[in-house]
């Protein structure tokens, strides 16, 4: 049996492009009960941004890094049809590269199914968390990933830093918002 192919958008509505404000009102809270697609749908974006590329780390250490990491300690939100999830620490201090820390909001995952890209999620999961993190926020995307650099560059974002994602095994950029001012 061939897995179901999802449109992008609810049916009828694929030729719209939507504000942010129409996709907020479909975002909600994580419940437990997501667990298994959030953990497919991140799994699987990782592989499809990377391809041909395997993650160095099993679907089963996603699943872990999730419930360890993020289940209790961050806000989760999820696209009701669970195409798109915002992993966001809007009260933890974010600790820079350069180990000095600030107040701003931390986006720790922001990803969005391949047939789901495009359609305005991704720009109502930052709507979300600018409003959840009005005082800033704060982010790490892999230096490779151009579509995500680009992404958070059309939002406002500016990319301050050059690290090293141990557990991706890649380099990233940090990238904060509001942009500091030159």
């Amino acid at each position: 049996m061939q897995p179901q192919r999802l449109s992008p958008v609810p049916p009828g509505l694929a030729r719209w492009r939507l504000s942010p404000l129409f996709w907020i009102s479909l975002l909600r809270p994580y419940v437990p009960a997501d667990l298994e697609p959030l953990i497919d749908c991140w799994y699987d974006t990782w592989h499809h941004t990377f391809a041909p590329r395997r993650h160095p780390h099993p679907r089963s250490a996603f699943r872990e890094r999730f419930l360890r990491q993020y289940a209790q300690e961050a806000e989760v939100w999820v696209a009701r049809d669970l195409r798109a999830f915002l992993i966001l620490f809007s009260s933890q201090p974010e600790t820079s590269l350069t180990g000095t820390s600030n107040s701003a909001g931390w986006i720790e995952q922001l990803f969005v199914a391949p047939p789901a890209q495009n359609h305005g999620l991704g720009r109502a999961l930052i709507a979300l968390a600018r409003f959840r993190c009005p005082q800033g926020l704060a982010l790490d995307t892999p230096a490779e990933n151009l579509p995500a650099r680009r992404f958070y560059s059309r939002r406002g974002f500016a990319a301050q830093q050059i690290g090293f994602d141990a557990i991706n095994q890649r380099l990233v950029l940090r990238y904060v918002w509001p942009a500091p001012r030159t």
